[in-house]
C-alpha cells in the first residue's frame, strides 16, 4: 500500500541556512551536499514515522472499498478524489461529498458520507480503488518543533558521518529516534 507522490512538497521542513549554522559551515561549497542530506533525512523521517511533514498530494491504491478505510499517512488535510477502475479499464470518480474524512482520528479514516454507501461492486482489478489526498502539516513553519529538531540533528549526523562507516544497527541516532517516537503512526 505504497503512497505515490503526485505533487511533491514545495519546500523542505528545515532550510539550508539553519543547517549550515547548526553544523558550522560557512560558504557555499557544501550547499549541494547539505541539501541532499536535508532531503534524505526528510524522506527517512517520513518513512520511519509514516507522516508527511510538508504538504504534498499523494495517491494510494486499494483493491476494495470496505465501509471504513484507514488512510496510510498522517496528517491528512483533505481527501481530494476517490475513483474506481472497472474491469474494462474505465475510471469513474465518486461524486464529491460522497465520502467523509475522519481526520480527527490518528490514523485518519475515510467513510461514506452520512446516508450514502460505497458502490457495491467496488473494483474488480488489483489496485483499482484510488484515493487522492493532501497530506502533511502544511508549510515548513507548521511542522512541529520536535520533528524539525529531529531533522536538524539527523542532517548533522549524516554530514558528520558521510563516509558511511557506521556500526551495524546504527542507522538513526538515539536522540533522533527518541524525538520521533511520539510521532510514529501505528496501525
Amino acid at each position: 500500500m505504497a503512497l505515490l507522490t503526485i505533487t511533491p512538497p514545495a519546500e523542505e521542513p528545515i532550510d539550508l541556512n539553519l543547517v549550515k549554522t547548526h553544523v558550522r559551515v560557512d560558504g557555499a561549497e557544501e550547499d549541494a551536499l547539505l541539501q541532499g542530506f536535508i532531503a534524505a533525512a526528510r524522506a527517512s523521517v517520513e518513512a520511519y514515522t509514516r507522516r508527511s511533514l510538508v504538504a504534498r498530494v499523494v495517491e494510494f491504491h486499494r483493491d476494495d472499498l470496505p465501509s471504513r478505510i484507514m488512510l496510510p499517512a498522517a496528517p491528512v488535510q483533505s481527501v481530494d478524489a476517490v475513483s474506481i477502475e472497472d474491469g474494462d479499464g474505465v475510471v469513474t470518480g465518486l461524486p464529491e461529498g460522497s465520502w467523509r474524512l475522519l481526520g480527527h482520528l490518528t490514523p485518519a479514516y475515510l467513510v461514506p458520507a452520512a446516508g450514502t454507501y460505497w458502490p457495491s461492486a467496488g473494483s474488480r482489478i488489483e489496485g483499482g480503488v484510488r484515493i487522492r489526498m493532501t497530506v502533511g502539516y502544511g508549510a515548513a513553519q507548521d511542522v512541529p518543533g520536535d520533528l524539525r529538531t529531529a531533522l536538524l540533528l539527523y542532517v548533522a549526523h549524516l554530514y558528520q558521518n558521510r563516509e558511511g562507516g557506521l556500526p551495524a544497527g546504527d542507522r538513526m541516532p538515539l536522540t533522533v529516534s527518541a524525538l520521533l517516537a511520539p510521532h510514529i503512526l501505528w496501525s
